[in-house]
């Protein structure tokens, strides 16, 4: 059964494990047709690539996902602000 290119599901693996182990990709293939949710089909839809340097780049994603997240929600300033009525439940408590 062929696969809609614009349903397939890009998976970027990183590792020697993956790329030089004989039928590692086959190992992987048959646990994600035994999920439940994927199964046989969706299974057909994920493409398994070597990323090189996937470390780099994920880290590089967390980071740019993590400003993103900041800039949507002041998560620092909400932060100090806590602490800053802390402190003041604490002075008066002097």
């Amino acid at each position: 059964m062929a696969v809609n290119e614009d349903e397939i599901v890009d998976i970027g693996v990183d590792g020697s494990l993956v790329e030089f182990y004989p039928g590692f990709e086959d190992e992987m293939r048959e646990a994600l047709r035994a999920i439940h949710g994927i199964g046989a089909t969706g299974e057909r839809r994920i493409r398994i690539g070597i990323a090189k340097d996937g470390s780099g780049v994920g880290a590089a994603l967390i980071a740019l996902v993590a400003a993103k997240m900041e800039m949507s929600q002041d998560y620092i300033g909400d932060l100090r602000s806590q602490l800053a009525q802390l402190g003041d439940v604490e002075e008066d408590l002097r």
